[in-house]
């Protein structure tokens, strides 16, 4: 005899947490017969996934003679051949439940998501996306129902935007585009260039936000978005030798931030965006310079990353220069879990792939600079964060605002805290949200209040930048309840 329990303490992560379903005729054969039989049931999606071999224990197996009717009548050769069944382990995972349901409500409206990361040891502390729904629709009879209505959703609540959607970063990149220009040697961190409202070539043009900036250093050009900066750093080191050499060492560094790849993390799903070379503009173009591929320099054109790609890249940045996989996984228990909740004394280690330290080949003195740029983001009346300020938490970010074809701007922040002694990394990426610092910023500094401080200030005095309709916005969603 089967059955299967499942029952989710909370109303929100579902894309964590995942769900079961039926093994499927793929899965099967995949099995080839070593566990697996019809009717079984396999995680499906999140951590249900992941470690599906953890929690599901191991089926235990009792052989009975009977009649010619079928009446048991005694065990076949006194249980030679029984097996007792082993329960599955209990795990611990990293997740932060006040930060994530926090994550969630602040994203209800929005499509989009939010990941955050301890840069110390790569643990990821939220993991949102949105919209989302309540996991208990993905549980037995209420999965035949509610899964039919998700799939055609055209907000795509069963798309994990967290791990799964692919976007430009935009501005966020600065950051990478200026070490990879000083550990080239094609700047210095004093030199300074003029904006002229933005970076003019022969046949290409790239504005600069309507401003005409003064001649900026590198922090300040960080502080304030200049387009004009980055975009001749940027052709200086494409035309440092030939286009095709400048792009691949291009190339080079940012993979080494782990752009492009999955990453090796612990979770079941995921893509690797897009990290153009050489070879692919070889493919389109007969002969291309810098002026091809200028968008590059401020995170637009060819290259897309994922959410969490961008919190792992804050974190190498506040690491100044290292990073931790990202994962989810905290801790296995070394015991079968008896009981629901049962208390565990002893922990195994979890994979040492996920708790070795990873090291960028940029020069820990530089990452400095991007920092101090990065607190001027926030803290400098010409930042283009201010409405994330918080008196008491030193926040150091960068904005991005998304160029998007299809509508409106997409608004991206990163951002670490506090500045010495980093205890957070997050990405909000927002759909549609127009400037980064206007929709995402706000957002993840609540984020970062919450998880600092352990709650939310809705008096505000600590934030006198904010604007009035954003107060008025989160003491209606703090209040709010999520899928009831």
């Amino acid at each position: 005899k089967t059955r299967m329990i499942r029952k989710y303490e909370i109303n929100y992560a579902a894309n964590i947490l995942g769900y079961t379903g039926e093994v499927n005729i793929k899965e099967l054969e995949s099995d080839s017969g070593k566990y697996y039989q019809r009717g079984d049931q396999i995680g499906k999606t999140g951590i249900e996934k992941s470690y599906e071999e953890l929690l599901r224990g191991k089926k235990g197996v009792k052989y009975i003679v009977t009649n010619s009717v079928g009446v048991p009548k005694s065990s076949y050769r006194n249980g030679e051949f029984d097996t007792l069944q082993v329960p599955g382990k209990s795990i611990m995972i990293t997740i932060d439940s006040k930060l994530q349901e926090l994550g969630q409500k602040l994203m209800s409206g929005y499509n989009g998501s939010i990941v955050a990361i301890e840069p110390k040891t790569g643990e990821i502390l939220c993991m949102v996306t949105s919209p989302n729904y309540h996991p208990s629709n993905m549980i037995a009879e209420n999965r035949n129902k509610m899964y039919p209505i998700l799939q055609i959703d055209s907000n795509k609540p069963l798309l994990d935007r967290s791990i799964s959607s692919a976007y430009p970063p935009g501005s966020t990149l600065k950051m990478l585009t200026a070490l990879i220009a000083l550990e080239e040697d094609i700047i210095s961190v004093n030199t300074k260039i003029d904006c002229n409202f933005g970076w003019r070539h022969p046949n290409k043009t790239v504005s600069c936000h309507g401003t005409d900036h003064d001649p900026l250093n590198i922090t300040n050009a960080i502080a304030q978005s200049c387009n004009s900066y980055f975009s001749e750093i940027f052709h200086k080191l494409i035309h440092k030798t030939s286009a095709e050499d400048g792009l691949n060492i291009w190339e080079k560094y940012i993979k080494e931030f782990g752009f492009g790849n999955y990453l090796n993390n612990d979770l079941y799903t995921g893509v690797p965006g897009n990290v153009p070379n050489s070879d692919f503009y070889n493919k389109i173009y007969n002969k291309w310079t810098s002026t091809y591929i200028i968008s590059l320099a401020i995170g637009q054109g060819e290259i897309s990353v994922t959410p969490i790609q961008l919190a792992n890249y804050t974190a190498i940045i506040a690491n100044k220069g290292y990073f931790f996989t990202p994962h989810i996984i905290k801790k296995i228990c070394t015991e079968q879990a008896v009981k629901p909740f049962v208390k565990c004394d002893e922990w195994e280690q979890i994979n040492t792939n996920l708790t070795e330290k990873k090291s960028v080949s940029i020069s820990e003195n530089y990452f400095n600079y991007m920092i101090e740029g990065m607190e001027r983001v926030i803290n400098s009346k010409k930042g283009t964060a201010t409405q994330a300020f918080i008196k008491n938490i030193s926040i150091c970010g960068k904005t991005g605002t998304v160029q998007n074809m299809q509508g409106e701007d997409h608004s991206v922040f990163i951002a670490f805290a506090p500045k010495k002694d980093p205890e957070i990394a997050i990405c909000v990426y927002v759909e549609h949200g127009g400037s980064g610092g206007s929709t995402a910023a706000p957002i993840a500094s609540l984020c970062i209040e919450q998880y600092l401080n352990e709650s939310i200030d809705t008096s505000f005095v600590n934030r006198p930048n904010l604007s009035k309709s954003w107060r008025k916005e989160i003491k209606k969603k703090l209040n709010s309840k999520l899928y009831d």
